[in-house]
């Protein structure tokens, strides 16, 4: 049995992969208050303890659906060699079943109390499609286009619309200011399956990378990034359309030269681009952000002697 520690615990919720929840929800938060409010400070610095109440309270729902899909990826992740906590033995599934119910029941009941019906429809909704992403017989992620429609809308547009009903009432002009944030979720997650391709392939789960190959995938990518940005102009959100333009002939050098160095590199710059300009408009959210940069950092090399998280792709993640 492999030695605990009290850390292991708060890393199995994956901090750093919850950093678009982050981002979309200040996303959905920050187009909100330009619709209802008209104008929004920069830097904004008076963000409602409301809405940091519903930040924790979501990122951890979406900590414990991403722990039930750890769970159901112990095989695939001893081949890909990721994920460590659960895979290698560190942490015992049935501690993390109960550290999956704990963080349902808990934020669940806080959102039931403090927060509109509409919110808490977001809530059911984002649990309900976590759970049918990883488990069977549904098992989303397993469903080559569905895995990646799934992520578009669970990361892309029901967290921008928790950060959204925070602190606004519903709105149905959500739905459109949304859409490009569907589109960017999309193209963001469809190319985070290649590199997992052959472990995936091992064990006859098929993604869309899986089914469409990493240059196929690549492009599709693209073409939600170009959606993104037709969107985002329609909506006049110039910062999305920003993001996209810039991310844009990133992804596309990827296509032309799909290596698992160069989509990883693509992947990993569109997102934190986006934080970053989130965070030079919301100051707390970039402290937020760095010090779980940091920490992970800490903790993963002494816990595993892994450099993580990084944006420039390791040796052994670019093996292919």
């Amino acid at each position: 049995m492999k030695k605990r520690s009290i850390f292991d615990y708060f890393f199995l919720i994956r901090p750093v992969p919850l950093a678009p929840i982050w981002i979309f929800m200040f996303a959905g938060y920050r187009i909100a208050r330009m619709h209802f409010d008209g104008n929004l400070p920069f830097p904004c610095l008076d963000v409602p303890g409301k809405m940091w109440s519903s930040f924790v309270i979501y990122n951890l729902l979406v900590g414990a659906i991403y722990i039930i899909n750890q769970i159901m990826d112990i095989e695939t992740d001893k081949i890909n060699r990721k994920l460590f906590l659960l895979a290698d033995g560190y942490i015992p599934v049935w501690h993390a079943w109960v550290e999956t119910i704990l963080l349902v029941i808990v934020p669940g009941i806080i959102a039931y109390m403090y927060f509109p019906t509409a919110y808490l429809v977001v809530f059911v909704i984002s649990l309900i499609m976590g759970v049918f992403y990883s488990v069977p017989p549904i098992a989303v992620k397993n469903r080559p286009i569905w895995d990646t429609f799934a992520n578009a809308v669970g990361n892309g547009f029901l967290a921008f619309a928790a950060g959204w009903l925070s602190v606004y009432k519903f709105d149905p002009v959500m739905f459109r200011y949304g859409l490009p944030y569907i589109l960017a979720a999309g193209a963001a997650f469809v190319c985070t399956t290649v590199p997992d391709i052959k472990g995936d392939l091992a064990i006859g789960k098929i993604t869309t990378a899986g089914a469409l190959g990493p240059a196929s995938t690549m492009l599709f990518g693209i073409l939600l990034l170009v959606g993104t940005i037709t969107t985002g102009l329609f909506t006049k959100d110039w910062l999305i359309v920003s993001v996209a333009v810039i991310s844009l002939p990133i992804y596309i050098y990827a296509w032309r030269k799909p290596t698992i160095k160069n989509i990883l590199i693509a992947v990993r710059t569109s997102a934190p681009l986006l934080g970053i300009l989130l965070g030079i408009m919301f100051p707390v959210l970039m402290a937020v952000a760095i010090g779980i940069v940091l920490s992970s950092k800490i903790y993963y090399k002494l816990r595993f002697n892994v450099t993580y998280p990084t944006i420039i792709p390791t040796r052994e993640e670019v093996q292919e």
